[in-house]
């Protein structure tokens, strides 16, 4: 029987919060570096929802700069 792949869990807003500040990136310069806008990522640092596309995309540019968030959702590793 083969598994099937595991889809990775939606970070917390705190884990958003760790990943920025592991990076010593402002909030103004997460939202320039993907181009969307600094209330967005206010929006999903809060806990709040954003478009999924957004997410994968962040996700997407803090593992490409070395951060890996815990499946557990309790912390972020670099």
């Amino acid at each position: 029987m083969s598994q099937q792949p595991s889809t990775p869990t939606v970070p917390t807003a705190s884990q958003w919060r760790a990943a920025r500040a592991a990076l010593d990136l402002t909030v103004r310069e997460v939202a320039g570096a993907m181009d969307v806008s600094t209330p967005t990522i206010v929006k999903l640092e809060a806990g709040g929802e954003v478009r999924a596309s957004v997410v994968e995309r962040l996700r997407a540019t803090f593992e490409a700069r070395g951060v890996s968030f815990t499946p557990d959702g309790r912390g972020v590793s670099w």
